[in-house]
């Protein structure tokens, strides 16, 4: 095998593994939740955000990918996480969507988070706050249930991906070796 088309093969094999690690297929992050007046709805975020500087508040804001409740998606959903908030003496996540007046809050002992992280939130259940408050325009309640639900990538994106990839390495052998056939030729 050429000198050269070995090296194409290498760099397209390191293009392929780079295009195929986790981070290039980040899965979404979703919660399922229930309140105890009667209430559903779910939530998902994208965990490999860039974590912003905390406010003077020690309060990062991170925007969700989505929120709904009882059914109806949320417009302008966001996530608020607080690591040892002055003002709160605890930790806390408190998610809404703007101008909706609904609210989920998450209350913690001042350990449970280590830094400002979106990945802090992940694997939580209720048992590791020490309240929480569903809350809209009308009313408040707390919440009954909060479970994470398994992601599972969408095997489609990972599949056309793939191919393409495969085109492209198809395309640049097939065209290094028609450009190399006719220097090769000349020099018999």
């Amino acid at each position: 095998m050429p000198k050269s088309v070995f090296s194409l093969l290498r760099r397209t094999a390191f293009a392929v593994g780079i295009c195929l690690s986790t981070s290039a297929f980040a899965v979404p992050v979703s919660y399922e939740f229930t309140t105890v007046d009667g209430h559903y709805g779910s939530f998902s975020y994208n965990d490999a955000q860039l974590t912003p500087q905390p406010s003077s508040t020690q309060v990062v804001r991170y925007d969700l990918l989505s929120f709904s409740l009882d059914g109806v998606s949320l417009a302008n959903p966001i996530l608020q996480l607080s690591n040892n908030s002055f003002w709160e003496l605890a930790d806390f996540v408190q998610i809404n969507a703007l101008g909706s007046g609904v609210e989920l809050y998450f209350r913690a002992d001042l350990s449970l988070f280590s830094s400002y992280a979106l990945a802090e939130f992940n694997g939580r259940t209720l048992s590791d706050f020490i309240g929480t408050r569903f809350s809209t325009s009308s009313s408040s309640s707390s919440l009954a249930t909060l479970t994470q639900v398994a992601s599972i990538p969408e095997p489609g994106t990972s599949a056309l991906m793939v191919l393409g990839l495969s085109a492209l390495t198809l395309y640049r052998i097939r065209s290094h070796t028609r450009r190399s056939t006719p220097s090769e030729a000349a020099a018999y």
